[in-house]
């Protein structure tokens, strides 16, 4: 990970939804690597309180309050924030619980000028190796 990319553990996530539906039920429907949503949603007991969803609107639960106060802020301004379903656990006895990969606007800068730097380096070793086959064609 680099900076302003974070692991987080999904809270909430043995309630029902306002809509009835389980949380438990939809964790247990997802994948690993799935790309979620994440969405500023106040409510009484929390201004900064971010939902969870999954593309199809389905709420995993919520970002915990002291992650929510510090990606609310990036919603509100229209940045985009990514969040990524890291690892699903389930336990013996006790409910399926998930965390996520949150990445800020400044770490998605990074991680594209990482991109870069590797299709960079790729396409300079593939000239060097094409030169190569080339000096022994011709050398035969």
């Amino acid at each position: 990970m680099v900076k302003g990319q974070f692991q987080v553990e999904v809270a909430g996530v043995t309630y029902p939804n306002d809509d009835g539906s389980e949380r438990q039920a939809i964790i247990r429907s997802c994948h690993e690597g799935e790309k979620l949503i994440l969405k500023h949603t106040p409510i009484p007991e929390d201004k900064n309180g971010v939902i969870i969803l999954r593309q199809n609107g389905q709420q995993l639960g919520w970002l915990p309050r002291w992650n929510a106060q510090e990606i609310a802020p990036y919603l509100d301004r229209g940045e985009i924030v990514t969040a990524t379903l890291d690892e699903i656990k389930e336990y013996k006895k006790r409910p399926l619980n998930c965390s996520i990969i949150i990445t800020k606007p400044e770490a998605k800068k990074v991680i594209e000028s990482r991109k870069k730097g590797c299709l960079i380096k790729a396409a300079i070793a593939g000239g060097i190796f094409l030169l190569i086959v080339i000096l022994i064609v011709v050398s035969c």
